[in-house]
């Protein structure tokens, strides 16, 4: 009979009748497994074996030396697939939030050990978003791992997540928004806020709109790029989605300002002359021409409009929502307001907004009794049409 190799195991019958199965393992221990068949031993020696084979590959001197190891090379290696500000967020959330687990080497990092992790940064005080957020980025490295064949099984797909906070939202009534477009009147960035507000736009599709972008005569606005800073370096990147790449009409009263703001723009350009940055033709921009680093706008212009009008206080991001909800709330076509938000599908509209359903709701039950009392017509066309 041939004999067995080191880690190939084996398997033998006891006095007491059981089946009894053996492997050595890489660090020297000896796995055993019982089972009242030889076949029922066998599947789990096999298993066994499966996990020795991969625990050879993590032996010391092979491949990498801790999980602080593995993450720094999945950090490298996952870097040029994704956009640099999502690079530097998973980044971020490595570096601060793994170091308890680094030093561990991949053989001892257990599912319990994600888990116990997990609940120390809830008790430090993180919130649950953020620890959240932390799962979903192990998670992907650990799947990397996996197609590697470093892990036998996600670790990640073991634990149990914390629940992302459901936050209120935050957004100006229509009141409130008549208020915000008065006390922004003759601000720098006039013209970028009231844009914010009436199109629903993202702060970075926002800043990185140049003058190509935009038929001011016709009142359209295409949105073709994002800008994003990470650290100190700028980037200029397709839309977030592919239904974010858009074309968006503005009203009149957004149209005058941006015929204004381009004439100030004009001749800001014309008093600083060659020190004028013109290389993206930018909409908005710092004050020699370059591209706007949203910290600035938000902290030294937006945050103190806010404060001194006397309104909520709000994020920029939520001129987004206002938007999105006055919409909804004025009864147009969610499928309407979600292609204008750039969504890849209305359901993420109906979901992000559902607090603006009953005052659709209303608004339906309103027309519909203007309906039946003959005071509008909803099958009229205008003349020419019918």
């Amino acid at each position: 009979m041939k004999r067995r190799g080191n880690s190939e195991g084996s398997i033998s019958k006891r006095p007491d009748g059981r089946w009894m199965g053996q492997v050595s393992m890489p660090d020297g221990s000896r796995r055993t497994a019982y089972g009242k068949t030889r076949a029922a031993v066998k599947v789990k020696l096999d298993a066994m074996l499966n996990e020795a084979e991969h625990a050879a590959r993590l032996a010391p001197g092979q491949g990498y030396s801790n999980l602080g190891d593995f993450l720094e090379a999945w950090l490298l290696a996952v870097g040029p697939s994704v956009k640099p500000k999502t690079a530097q967020y998973y980044r971020n959330y490595i570096t601060w939030y793994t170091a308890d687990l680094a030093e561990m080497t991949l053989p001892q990092v257990k599912a319990q050990h994600i888990q116990k992790l997990y609940a120390q940064l809830l008790a430090r005080g993180l919130s649950s978003s953020t620890v959240h957020h932390l799962h979903a980025v192990l998670h992907r490295a650990f799947s990397s791992g996996v197609k590697q064949g470093v892990f036998l099984q996600n670790l990640c797909d073991f634990v149990d997540a914390p629940r992302m906070a459901k936050t209120e939202m935050k957004t100006f009534s229509a009141e409130q928004a008549r208020i915000f477009l008065e006390a922004i009147k003759g601000n720098r960035y006039e013209a970028l806020f009231a844009l914010a507000l009436s199109t629903g736009m993202r702060q970075g599709e926002l800043l990185a709109l140049s003058w190509d972008n935009v038929d001011i005569e016709r009142g359209i606005i295409y949105v073709k790029r994002n800008l994003q800073w990470v650290k100190k370096e700028v980037f200029f990147q397709d839309p977030k989605t592919e239904k974010s790449r858009r074309m968006i009409f503005i009203g009149a009263m957004v149209r005058e300002l941006l015929v204004a703001h381009r004439q100030q723009q004009a001749l800001q350009r014309a008093a600083i002359g060659e020190a004028w940055n013109g290389k993206w033709n930018l909409l908005f921009t710092n004050l020699t021409g370059g591209p706007m680093h949203p910290s600035p706008l938000v902290h030294h212009h937006f945050d103190p409009i806010v404060k001194r009008a006397g309104l909520p206080e709000i994020r920029f991001h939520d001129l987004r929502h206002t938007a999105a909800t006055l919409l909804l709330e004025a009864g147009i076509n969610s499928k309407v307001v979600s292609e204008m938000l750039g969504h890849s599908s209305v359901s993420i509209t109906l979901s992000l907004y559902s607090h603006a359903t009953p005052a659709m709701h209303y608004t339906a039950s309103v027309v519909m009794d203007k309906v039946l009392r003959g005071e509008i017509n909803p099958l009229a066309l205008p003349p020419g049409m019918e």
